[in-house]
Protein backbone atom coordinates (compact mmCIF):
# COMPACT_ATOMS: atom_id res chain seq x y z
CA UNK A 1 0.00 0.00 0.00
CA UNK A 2 1.33 3.43 -0.90
CA UNK A 3 2.39 6.03 1.66
CA UNK A 4 -0.56 8.19 0.57
CA UNK A 5 -2.99 5.30 1.05
CA UNK A 6 -1.52 4.45 4.47
CA UNK A 7 -1.84 8.08 5.54
CA UNK A 8 -5.39 8.28 4.16
CA UNK A 9 -6.49 5.15 6.02
CA UNK A 10 -4.93 6.44 9.23
CA UNK A 11 -6.60 9.85 8.77
CA UNK A 12 -10.00 8.16 8.35
CA UNK A 13 -9.41 6.10 11.51
CA UNK A 14 -8.35 9.23 13.40
CA UNK A 15 -11.49 11.06 12.28
CA UNK A 16 -13.68 8.15 13.37
CA UNK A 17 -11.99 7.96 16.75
CA UNK A 18 -12.18 11.72 17.18
CA UNK A 19 -15.92 11.68 16.48
CA UNK A 20 -16.61 8.92 18.98
CA UNK A 21 -17.53 9.89 22.51
CA UNK A 22 -14.44 10.15 24.73
CA UNK A 23 -14.41 8.72 28.18
CA UNK A 24 -14.31 11.24 30.96
CA UNK A 25 -10.60 12.06 31.10
CA UNK A 26 -9.08 11.26 34.43
CA UNK A 27 -6.96 14.07 35.77
CA UNK A 28 -4.01 11.72 36.02
CA UNK A 29 -4.20 10.91 32.28
CA UNK A 30 -4.17 14.60 31.37
CA UNK A 31 -1.23 15.23 33.68
CA UNK A 32 0.63 12.21 32.24
CA UNK A 33 0.04 13.36 28.64
CA UNK A 34 1.12 16.93 29.47
CA UNK A 35 4.26 15.48 31.05
CA UNK A 36 4.93 13.31 27.99
CA UNK A 37 4.64 16.35 25.73
CA UNK A 38 7.02 18.35 27.95
CA UNK A 39 9.51 15.47 27.82
CA UNK A 40 9.04 15.22 24.03
CA UNK A 41 9.91 18.91 23.62
CA UNK A 42 12.82 18.62 26.07
CA UNK A 43 14.51 15.69 24.32
CA UNK A 44 13.92 17.40 20.97
CA UNK A 45 15.64 20.54 22.29
CA UNK A 46 18.52 18.42 23.66
CA UNK A 47 18.75 16.44 20.41
CA UNK A 48 18.69 13.17 22.32
CA UNK A 49 17.59 10.74 19.60
CA UNK A 50 17.53 7.68 21.89
CA UNK A 51 15.39 9.44 24.51
CA UNK A 52 13.17 10.77 21.72
CA UNK A 53 12.65 7.25 20.35
CA UNK A 54 12.01 5.88 23.85
CA UNK A 55 8.89 8.07 24.05
CA UNK A 56 7.42 5.98 21.22
CA UNK A 57 6.05 2.44 21.20
CA UNK A 58 8.11 -0.34 19.62
CA UNK A 59 5.89 -0.26 16.52
CA UNK A 60 5.50 3.52 16.31
CA UNK A 61 5.11 5.22 12.95
CA UNK A 62 6.30 8.75 12.18
CA UNK A 63 4.61 10.17 9.10
CA UNK A 64 5.52 13.57 7.76
CA UNK A 65 4.27 15.06 4.55
CA UNK A 66 6.80 14.55 1.76
CA UNK A 67 8.81 11.71 3.31
CA UNK A 68 8.13 7.96 3.49
CA UNK A 69 6.74 6.66 6.83
CA UNK A 70 9.39 5.90 9.42
CA UNK A 71 8.60 2.75 11.38
CA UNK A 72 9.96 1.64 14.75
CA UNK A 73 12.04 3.21 17.48
CA UNK A 74 15.43 2.55 15.89
CA UNK A 75 14.40 4.09 12.56
CA UNK A 76 12.83 7.08 14.31
CA UNK A 77 16.02 7.65 16.33
CA UNK A 78 18.16 7.50 13.18
CA UNK A 79 15.84 9.84 11.28
CA UNK A 80 16.04 12.39 14.10
CA UNK A 81 19.85 12.14 14.21
CA UNK A 82 20.01 12.74 10.45
CA UNK A 83 17.55 15.64 10.61
CA UNK A 84 19.19 17.34 13.57
CA UNK A 85 22.70 16.99 12.11
CA UNK A 86 21.80 19.55 9.43
CA UNK A 87 20.31 22.10 11.83
CA UNK A 88 21.59 24.24 14.66
CA UNK A 89 19.74 26.45 17.14
CA UNK A 90 16.80 24.08 16.86
CA UNK A 91 13.55 25.09 18.58
CA UNK A 92 10.15 23.39 18.52
CA UNK A 93 6.88 24.79 19.82
CA UNK A 94 3.70 22.69 19.84
CA UNK A 95 0.25 24.05 20.61
CA UNK A 96 -2.32 21.35 21.33
CA UNK A 97 -5.74 22.49 20.19
CA UNK A 98 -7.81 19.39 20.90
CA UNK A 99 -7.10 16.30 22.95
CA UNK A 100 -9.45 13.37 23.38
CA UNK A 101 -8.59 10.88 26.08
CA UNK A 102 -9.94 7.36 26.26
CA UNK A 103 -9.03 4.50 28.54
CA UNK A 104 -6.12 3.12 26.50
CA UNK A 105 -5.54 5.72 23.81
CA UNK A 106 -5.62 9.47 23.32
CA UNK A 107 -5.68 11.71 20.27
CA UNK A 108 -4.16 15.14 20.06
CA UNK A 109 -4.44 17.67 17.26
CA UNK A 110 -2.55 20.94 17.14
CA UNK A 111 -0.16 23.28 15.41
CA UNK A 112 3.60 23.57 15.55
CA UNK A 113 6.44 25.90 14.72
CA UNK A 114 9.98 24.63 14.28
CA UNK A 115 12.89 27.03 13.82
CA UNK A 116 16.55 26.36 13.09
CA UNK A 117 19.67 27.71 11.50
CA UNK A 118 20.75 26.23 8.18
CA UNK A 119 24.33 24.98 7.71
CA UNK A 120 25.15 28.51 6.47
CA UNK A 121 23.66 30.00 9.68
CA UNK A 122 20.50 31.39 8.04
CA UNK A 123 17.35 31.25 10.20
CA UNK A 124 14.44 29.17 8.88
CA UNK A 125 10.97 28.48 10.30
CA UNK A 126 8.42 25.82 9.46
CA UNK A 127 4.77 26.04 10.49
CA UNK A 128 2.22 23.25 10.34
CA UNK A 129 -0.35 20.96 11.88
CA UNK A 130 0.15 17.68 13.70
CA UNK A 131 -1.84 14.73 15.02
CA UNK A 132 -0.58 12.35 17.67
CA UNK A 133 -1.98 9.00 18.71
CA UNK A 134 -0.91 8.04 22.21
CA UNK A 135 -1.45 4.57 23.69
CA UNK A 136 -0.85 2.89 27.01
CA UNK A 137 -1.06 -0.61 28.31
CA UNK A 138 -2.80 -1.49 31.58
CA UNK A 139 -1.44 0.98 34.08
CA UNK A 140 1.65 1.58 31.94
CA UNK A 141 3.03 4.87 30.74
CA UNK A 142 1.60 6.72 27.76
CA UNK A 143 3.69 6.39 24.58
CA UNK A 144 3.46 7.82 21.08
CA UNK A 145 2.09 5.25 18.62
CA UNK A 146 1.79 7.49 15.58
CA UNK A 147 2.67 11.04 14.68
CA UNK A 148 1.43 12.81 11.56
CA UNK A 149 2.76 16.15 10.41
CA UNK A 150 1.66 18.49 7.65
CA UNK A 151 3.70 21.57 6.83
CA UNK A 152 1.54 24.64 6.21
CA UNK A 153 4.38 26.94 5.31
CA UNK A 154 8.13 27.20 5.31
CA UNK A 155 9.61 30.62 5.79
CA UNK A 156 12.79 30.66 3.68
CA UNK A 157 16.01 31.82 5.32
CA UNK A 158 16.16 35.10 3.43
CA UNK A 159 12.74 36.23 4.72
CA UNK A 160 13.00 35.31 8.44
CA UNK A 161 13.47 38.36 10.63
Amino acid sequence: MSSFANGSVFAIILCGMACSRPSTPAGSAIVALDSLQEEFLSVHRQRDAQAYAALHTDGAVFEWFGIPPIRGRDAIAQAMRDNWAERSALALEMTPEDRRVYEYHALEFGSYRESWLTPTELPTSEYGRYAMLYVRSDGGPWRIQRMLGFTDSLVPPETVQ
